[in-house]
């Protein structure tokens, strides 16, 4: 899109953070306090199923592995292509995001005409690297200390590190992230302390709104 979102009631914020930062933990905050929460990278896992055009396109330029025998996505055998090539990444990236943006943009929509929410929090890994920064008109980024990062992402997913690395490496650095956003939720410390920080943003959004 080339201009910003321009919503009548409703403030529409982008919420980004590289992987293992606590993104996820802070947008179930946001949603906690009572603002609409959509997940980005959940409904690109949604369409890579149920959209007909999105799975016949990854099936033709990855193959046939690329779905399991029940339907669902061969996620080891993606990651994989993806994460050890950077121009194949950018295939699937191209393939899956426009459907992904225009589901977001249509759920913005609906909810612009229902009202029931103030705030609508579209929670992203990929914002800047998709290039979307312009549908918000706030971002909010999390970082945290890379380390850290490393060690919840290899627990989670119970990756080696040179896995976890080779996902990071295809992130844009946190640092520059944090220059081109609106709000810094430095995630360090308690999750008491990151609550906190999370409730006097939200407070700050509902004020400018």
């Amino acid at each position: 899109m080339e201009t910003k979102h321009q919503p009548h009631t409703l403030l529409v914020i982008g919420l980004t953070g590289n992987i293992g930062s606590g993104k996820s933990e802070v947008a179930r905050m946001f949603e906690q306090l009572g603002a609409k929460v959509i997940s980005a990278d959940a409904l690109a896992k949604d369409l890579m199923v149920s959209d007909t055009s999105v799975r016949k396109t990854i099936r033709e330029e990855f193959g046939e592995e690329s779905y399991l025998s029940d339907g669902s996505i061969n996620r080891s055998f993606l990651a994989k292509k993806v994460f050890a090539d950077t121009q194949q990444l950018k295939l699937l990236n191209s393939i899956v995001h426009p459907a992904v943006i225009q589901s977001i943009e249509k759920q913005i929509s609906r909810e612009e005409k229902t009202g029931t929410y103030s705030l609508f929090i579209v929670e992203a890994a990929l914002i800047f690297e998709a290039g979307i920064e312009n549908m918000f008109e706030y971002l909010i980024v999390v970082v945290a200390d890379e380390e850290d990062c490393i060690r919840r992402v290899m627990k989670r997913d119970n990756s080696s590190r040179e896995e976890v690395m080779k996902r990071m490496k295809s992130q844009i650095d946190q640092k520059r992230k944090a220059g081109k956003v609106d709000f810094v939720i430095h995630n360090i410390g308690t999750m008491k302390e990151l609550k906190g920080k999370v409730e006097f943003v939200y407070q700050l959004l509902n004020m400018v709104k």
